[in-house]
């Protein structure tokens, strides 16, 4: 059969299209990036899953050393908390008579340093005055007299409350109240008077 037509030209020939082998040639390819794909995935799961397999044995045993350390520490405060407990229940009891103490072993030091001064405050009470009234608090390094007394006149009271307040190591000397009262004499006066003595350390 001649390609050539009536008009004496050669006629085209037709491509013929093989639709199957196209649709086969794409499968292959497609059906390589799936495996391509699950190569990777397979490879990146089982990386994952050595790495798991290599770093959570360790960290177990770091929680669980940790967590034993953690029990210890614990029971270790635990023991501390009941023995500092203990001890300041003791250390309660035994400051009353550790101050009692010291407060003895003061006087023992300073006997006749607190005479002294004792002495030498009664020595300034004149005739004219008289005390109704008399304490002295020992405290730490210092005497405290406390007074109430009555004068026969205000000059008598106010001389007696000069005298006391130029006492050697008087720190403090107050006059609290003075008021009239007779039984002393008709200008008599009764007051209260305060002084502070300190004592060598």
């Amino acid at each position: 059969m001649s390609d050539v037509s009536l008009h004496g030209r050669v006629a085209p020939k037709s491509k013929s299209i093989n639709v199957e082998a196209n649709l086969l040639a794409e499968r292959l390819q497609n059906r390589t990036r799936t495996r391509e794909q699950m190569r990777k995935r397979f490879v990146s799961y089982f990386v994952g899953v050595t790495m798991v397999a290599i770093v959570l044995p360790p960290l177990h045993r770091l929680y669980e050393k940790t967590a034993a350390r953690y029990k210890v520490s614990i029971a270790a405060d635990k023991l501390l908390s009941t023995q500092l407990s203990a001890l300041q229940k003791q250390q309660d009891s035994v400051k009353p008579v550790m101050q009692d103490k010291q407060t003895l072993d003061s006087l023992h030091r300073h006997a006749h340093e607190y005479l002294g001064h004792l002495t030498l405050f009664l020595n300034n009470v004149s005739p004219e005055v008289s005390l109704s009234n008399f304490t002295v608090q020992w405290k730490d390094k210092s005497m405290e007299f406390n007074i109430q007394a009555q004068s026969v006149s205000y000059k008598e009271a106010a001389d007696f409350v000069a005298l006391t307040g130029k006492s050697p190591n008087a720190t403090q000397t107050t006059l609290s109240t003075m008021n009239s009262d007779a039984t002393m004499g008709p200008d008599g006066v009764n007051f209260a008077l305060d002084q502070l003595v300190t004592v060598s350390p």
